[in-house]
């Protein structure tokens, strides 16, 4: 086990989350999964660190069957970062000194480094560098570089590697691996996957080329324990596909949001067990007033109290888990004639003057958001829009599993013994943050009216198409429209304006996009929200922009900077050039933003459905509507 590197909450969710690659002061490094993580927390109560750490949202609870979440336990304040379990991966390094050594580092290092924690060669006494070439295959297993098998292709030879650059061009082809026996080979086609699925065909030596199902991230006693034929992939180290978290956020909005809710939280399973079992109902209303008196609340609120507690009780049991979105939507678009206040919810509705695009602004003071890390992939992200049948009896893993997708879990080996099937704990790890953020509606009736354009429908047509040269980018049950792909390319614009008002860097901002029936009408919105997991929240800084006469200067630069990008024509006219991306004119001097912040990985982006074509400006929604 190597030594435990110090990630805050947020990292260790994503994107440094179980299984996800770490260069931490000089070490590379694998973090284990997050049943590790009460273990190592400093308090040793674990009672203490269960309570510290434990989250609850009744509804991501409900939609994975799970008692509770964990977030990262700190210790020994909130502000000092806790600590998780990280096992040495690669293993294999070699020597820069002049013995050039490559080998499992443990074999490289001496008993003293060894003892030291240090990895240092035990010829020369220089710091072991850790292999850039690693290999991983379509299930998304882990393993070193085959180096033996690629020097001797089906030789079987124990002698010793020595690996050495020429530093010219720092080209793979001069680089090369030598063996004491004689035999050497340079990294020419190191990186090239069909060659390796090639290798893995030969039937003298194509087993040493495939995957032996090793799993790092477990730790030394179970990384093998799993099977797997699929060839080898290589990748180096740095790629940036060998870890996509699969990620599920929820905004709490009322009645999952009230002044009772900590106390609500703390004692939920309590009253869940007693209201859903038969002959215990009665018991429940003696419970809450015993536990109302026991943590010294005033008597004045304990009716508000059970009332909250039946409130969300019932709402619970009728939740329809496919209209989770839907739910949020209604909740936050929701018109308040006074502001809307409880310690978790608090909302003040704007009235904008007169205008063709904007027919509704939110100012969301105070919001709370939970990120539950259900698993990770490699190679291949899960695709953008993919709906899950949330109410069936059929598990996310299979789920994901029809689609041909390998998700592994979090959390598993719960008490594990060595034999057993995988064991599921009944919590995920997660996040919780709290934050501000502005709701912004756009109106339906006349965003309708321009979608219907022949110009509009041929530009989204042109998008489709470039989806659909692009597998696995965006599913197919994703519904692409005109109004969708306009709304996320003006948030992206009034975002990069309000990086420049609000006091929080573009990577702090982030989106959600809103597309729903209600009335018959198909109602889109945006969200620019920020949040900290800090306790108290953010300063306002981005809730203030929310005012309309502060609101509308910002629409009004976003329709002047829409208009020309320093990459144009070439931005501009990307409908007319071969990309390899889903946008159609878009690039990172106009529209793209931190991967962090956009809801949609920087993909349906378009700000000509904006400003409209150099050709024909007029079709452009800011020019077609009086703004």
């Amino acid at each position: 086990m190597g030594k435990r590197p110090l990630l805050n909450r947020s990292q260790a969710i994503r994107p440094f989350g179980p299984g996800a690659l770490l260069e931490l002061k000089g070490k590379t490094l694998v973090h284990g999964l997050a049943d590790e993580w009460m273990k190592n927390s400093k308090s040793n109560n674990l009672i203490e660190r269960l309570e510290e750490a434990k989250v609850l949202e009744i509804k991501l609870q409900k939609l994975f069957k799970t008692d509770y979440f964990l977030q990262l336990p700190t210790a020994p304040s909130l502000f000092t970062p806790g600590v998780i379990t990280a096992y040495k991966f690669p293993r294999w390094g070699s020597c820069p000194g002049k013995c050039k050594r490559l080998d499992d580092m443990e074999a490289l290092v001496s008993d003293v480094a060894k003892n030291r924690n240090t990895y240092k060669c035990s010829t020369c006494k220089r710091e072991l560098i850790p292999s850039r070439l690693i290999v991983t295959c379509e299930d998304g297993h882990l393993d070193d570089f085959p180096w033996r098998a690629w020097v001797h292709m089906g030789v079987n030879c124990n002698g010793d590697l020595t690996f050495n650059a020429k530093n010219r061009s720092g080209r793979l082809s001069e680089i090369k691996v030598s063996c004491s026996c004689g035999m050497y080979r340079n990294l020419d086609k190191s990186t090239d996957e069909t060659h390796f699925r090639n290798l893995a065909l030969d039937e003298n030596f194509g087993l040493l080329f495939r995957c032996k199902g090793r799993r790092p991230w477990l730790g030394l006693n179970f990384q093998t324990n799993e099977t797997c034929n699929n060839p080898f992939i290589p990748a180096q180290r740095g790629r940036t596909d060998l870890y996509f978290p699969v990620v599920f956020s929820s905004i709490a909005v009322p009645p999952f949001t009230s002044d009772w809710n900590r106390f609500i939280n703390k004692h939920w399973m309590t009253f869940h067990t007693l209201y859903n079992t038969t002959g215990l109902q009665a018991v429940l209303d003696l419970t809450i007033k015993q536990l109302i008196d026991s943590e010294g609340y005033s008597s004045d609120n304990k009716q508000a109290i059970i009332d909250d507690v039946y409130a969300k009780l019932e709402f619970e049991k009728g939740l329809n888990l496919d209209e989770l979105d839907l739910q949020e939507h209604r909740e936050i678009r929701k018109v308040h004639k006074k502001p809307f206040y409880n310690k978790e919810f608090h909302v003040e509705s704007v009235s904008p003057s007169k205008n063709d695009l904007i027919t509704r602004v939110t100012q969301i003071h105070r919001l709370r958001e939970v990120s539950v890390l259900y698993g990770f992939t490699r190679l291949n992200a899960i695709p953008l829009g993919k709906k899950f049948n949330l109410s069936s009896e059929t598990g996310f893993r299979d789920q994901f599993g029809q689609m041909g997708i390998k998700v592994h879990p979090s959390v598993a080996f719960h008490n594990y013994t060595e034999g057993d099937e995988e064991e599921y704990a009944n919590w995920l790890p997660c996040i919780e943050v709290r934050g501000e953020g502005i709701y912004i509606e756009f109106n339906s009736i006349k965003l309708q009216e321009w979608s219907e354009l022949d110009e509009i429908e041929e530009r989204v047509n042109l998008l489709k198409q470039k989806i659909a040269s692009n597998l696995n980018s965006i599913s197919d049950e994703m519904e692409i429209n005109a109004q969708l792909i306009v709304a996320h390319t003006f948030s992206h614009m009034i975002m990069n304006r309000l990086v420049l008002k609000s006091g929080y860097s573009s990577a702090s901002l982030r989106e959600k996009i809103y597309q729903n029936e209600f009335d018959g009408k198909l109602i889109t919105g945006i969200m620019i929200y920020t949040s900290s997991s800090d306790a108290g929240g953010t300063l306002g800084g981005l809730v203030n922009q929310g005012r309309w006469d502060i609101l509308y200067p910002l629409i009004k630069g976003v329709q002047k900077d829409a208009k020309w990008c320093s990459s144009d024509p070439l931005c501009s006219r990307q409908d007319m050039i071969s990309t390899g991306g889903i946008n159609l004119s878009a690039c990172h001097a106009c529209l793209l933003v931190s991967e962090t912040s956009c809801s949609l990985r920087n993909s349906l982006l378009d700000r000509v459905l904006l400003t409209g074509t150099i050709d024909d400006p007029s079709i452009g929604l800011l020019n077609f509507l009086n703004i």
